[in-house]
């Protein structure tokens, strides 16, 4: 969803976080029934206009 809100940029950015060690990655969780595991947490975007919490739109 990111390319398609920000465009390809939006890859180069996060690529970036993660070298910076701003950002990780985790391996997705699975239950013991081999279902996925759903996980929610808040996502921010910090530009000059401030601080967003973009998950409460």
């Amino acid at each position: 969803w990111l390319v398609k809100k920000f465009g390809t940029k939006a890859l180069f950015g996060l690529r970036q976080l993660e070298e910076n060690g701003n950002l990780h990655q985790f391996a997705q969780l699975i239950e013991v029934s081999h279902n996925k595991v759903a996980q929610a947490e808040n996502t921010i975007l910090i530009d000059e206009e401030g601080v967003k919490v973009t998950t409460e739109d």
